[in-house]
């Protein structure tokens, strides 16, 4: 126990500083391969999925992960391409799960939701906390460490690690 307080007091202590994380992230084409890969369905596979996203530690993946946490991803089945969605009565308007951006509008039955069970729920939660640990913004790297303060998951140690490793040099 003594061992997770301290790398949570490492923890909140990144999350303090005022400068970035040199080097960190992903490219955008790399995020895009893997919320594509969402859309090739089945647990196993969203999974691997959901696993490379955090593993290559691109915080633009957040918002993608909790939009399919949230049940907000489906899939377009014409040619596979993966939305946020947006109810709009029997329609669906559609967005870029990256940048946001509006996409158009389409049918509820030209559109796949991309599922989501408990499992996979657990494992987007954590690779949630691990891209906010690992957030150029200082003030969303104390928000992550005291929610991980907070759960006090002994799973949190190996994100909490990660996130430690690649910390900036104080000036």
């Amino acid at each position: 126990m003594r061992f997770l307080l301290q790398r949570l007091a490492a923890a909140i202590l990144m999350a303090g500083m005022l400068s970035g994380i040199p080097g960190f992230g992903a490219s955008a084409q790399t995020l895009s391969d893997h919320i594509a890969a969402l859309a090739d369905g089945g647990f196993k596979n969203t999974t691997a999925a959901v696993e490379a996203m955090a593993e290559a530690g691109d915080p633009a993946a957040a918002p993608v992960l909790q939009a399919l946490s949230d049940g907000a991803l489906y899939f377009r089945k014409s040619d596979n391409q993966v939305f946020r969605v947006e109810e709009k009565g029997r329609d669906y308007l559609l967005f870029d799960p990256i940048t946001g951006e509006a996409a158009g509008e389409e049918g509820s039955r030209a559109m796949k939701k991309i599922k989501v069970n408990n499992k996979l729920r657990r494992l987007i939660s954590a690779s949630l906390g691990a891209l906010t640990l690992m957030s150029p913004d200082p003030a969303v790297r104390r928000e992550a460490a005291e929610a991980v303060f907070k759960s006090a998951d002994p799973e949190a140690i190996a994100a909490l690690d990660k996130a430690l490793a690649g910390r900036p040099t104080p000036r």
